[in-house]
């Protein structure tokens, strides 16, 4: 693979690729998307260079790194693979920010997946909100006791899960503020059980998790 550096990246691509015919603005919007996170989140660490590896085309990243999907962040490696073609584009901030926050702690996909979608501008370029308002007038809204099941999570469609739960988290970070947020965050362990995630949400946030949720529901019915 052909490699381009930057400030906070190591990208690779194939050569001859889309990747390799807009590499200066891959890194334009690489760093940009790192810049944003680094701010948004108040994150004041040092970190090594993210090793940025982009392929044409799902099947030559199953080839090379074993999952077809279209964007993994890998964090023992400090190392993102990601798609990049003309219909997708993987340089956004969604895994650069469970890189960036993977050592706060290992919280319920609802929040680590919410996070990194909360980031970000919208879901296919439609707000987050916006999403989670038809989901809920449509009847496909999925309840968040579901969603706090990390095994029901991955169970479930991602075209509903990621743009929900971003919309949640978008929530929480504006009404209850970055700082409880990230101790709320903090205070996960990877494996625990349901009932006490229910527990932790209540001891950090002073609120039931259908408390927050109808909260929530509420607020996304009211934002244009």
């Amino acid at each position: 693979m052909e490699q381009k550096k930057s400030l906070h990246f190591n990208i690779f691509y194939e050569s001859r690729s889309l990747a390799d015919k807009e590499k200066d603005f891959i890194v334009t919007a690489l760093e940009k998307s790192f810049t944003s996170v680094i701010k948004k989140l108040a994150i004041l660490d040092d970190f090594p260079k993210i090793k940025y590896y982009l392929y044409s085309d799902n099947n030559a990243k199953f080839q090379a790194m074993g999952d077809s999907g279209n964007a993994n962040a890998v964090a023992k490696k400090f190392a993102v693979h990601g798609i990049y073609n003309k219909n997708i584009k993987i340089v956004g901030k969604h895994e650069i920010v469970h890189l960036l926050t993977n050592k706060w702690g290992k919280p319920p996909e609802l929040l680590r997946q919410g996070l990194a979608e909360a980031m970000e501008k919208g879901w296919h370029k439609i707000d987050h909100h916006q999403w989670a308002r038809n989901f809920y007038k449509n009847k496909k809204l999925i309840p968040l006791n579901i969603l706090l099941d990390d095994k029901k999570f991955w169970q479930l469609d991602d075209l509903i899960t990621y743009p929900e739960s971003g919309s949640f988290i978008k929530y929480l970070i504006n009404f209850y503020g970055l700082e409880l947020f990230k101790k709320l965050y903090k205070n996960f362990e990877y494996n625990l059980p349901l009932k006490q995630k229910r527990i932790v949400i209540k001891k950090i946030i002073g609120k039931s998790l259908e408390e927050l949720e109808k909260d929530w529901i509420n607020y996304v019915g009211t934002v244009a």
